[in-house]
């Protein structure tokens, strides 16, 4: 879109003063930074928009708006997270009906600016879609119980409680992970360790399971494994990029194809 185009534009004109106090250390970088626009953008690129509307989305378009919404509603930006949801349900294919949890979230962000049927017609088409119980429980409480509430600040703390509760309610850790004893056991042999913490990992345990890898990093036992660590620093990275939308992937607010569910 218009918008990523111009945001990757103004991040290389900054790289382009980077560089250049690389080299001219007299330069004053924050005159230079405050001075920095992009009015030159529409005359240079306004010709291509229509192209760029016009083209067809790819993976990491979809992906790039997927996280931008989730991190908005995350955040509690909801009107700028129904923009990039609304638009994400128009540029894609079957949109609502392709897309776990987008109709659900689209929902619960329209009941936080007060559009009761919004959110009730959105929360709705995620139950006939895929039979979403968290989409029941939350219309069961809160849309069909006639329990008024007006209060912007009243609608945004029901959601945080919702959004606690349901990830509260799913499988016990004690039912999918060894008990803390085999951790302390098993402290000295590394095997053990990388297999107990990809089992956190898998398990979706992603804080206990990134203490575990940054700890192997620091292990004398892992002096001479050049490329484990390697792939424990990329691994360990990987899961603090993933940790943005954490609070509403933990309630199951996460976005999946529907062919896969």
């Amino acid at each position: 879109s218009r918008r990523h185009r111009l945001e990757r534009y103004y991040l290389q004109k900054l790289q382009q003063i980077l560089n250049e106090a690389k080299t001219n250390p007299s330069m004053v970088v924050a005159q230079r930074i405050r001075e920095c626009t992009c009015t030159d953008f529409i005359p240079n690129f306004g010709h291509l928009f229509d192209q760029w509307e016009s083209a067809p989305a790819n993976d990491a378009m979809i992906q790039g708006l997927i996280n931008r919404g989730l991190s908005q509603f995350s955040s509690e930006q909801y009107i700028s997270a129904l923009i990039t949801l609304n638009y994400l349900d128009q540029i894609v294919s079957g949109g609502g009906q392709s897309y776990r949890n987008l109709n659900f979230t689209r929902g619960l962000a329209y009941y936080a600016v007060g559009d009761d049927q919004q959110a009730a017609a959105n929360i709705q088409k995620e139950i006939q879609l895929f039979q979403s119980q968290n989409a029941r429980i939350f219309s069961s409480q809160y849309l069909e119980a006639q329990n008024a509430v007006t209060n912007a600040a009243d609608r945004r703390a029901n959601i945080r409680h919702f959004i606690t509760e349901a990830s509260q309610n799913r499988t016990p850790e004690a039912d999918i992970m060894p008990p803390r004893e085999q951790v302390t056991n098993s402290s000295s042999d590394l095997q053990e360790k990388l297999a107990l913490a990809k089992q956190y990992l898998c398990h979706g345990r992603s804080e206990k399971a990134l203490c575990m890898y940054q700890g192997l990093l620091s292990d004398s036992t892992l002096n001479g494994h050049i490329e484990l660590k390697e792939k424990l620093t990329k691994l360990i990275e990987g899961i603090c990029s993933a940790k943005t939308s954490q609070a509403s992937s933990q309630a199951g607010f996460n976005f999946s194809g529907s062919e896969n569910n």
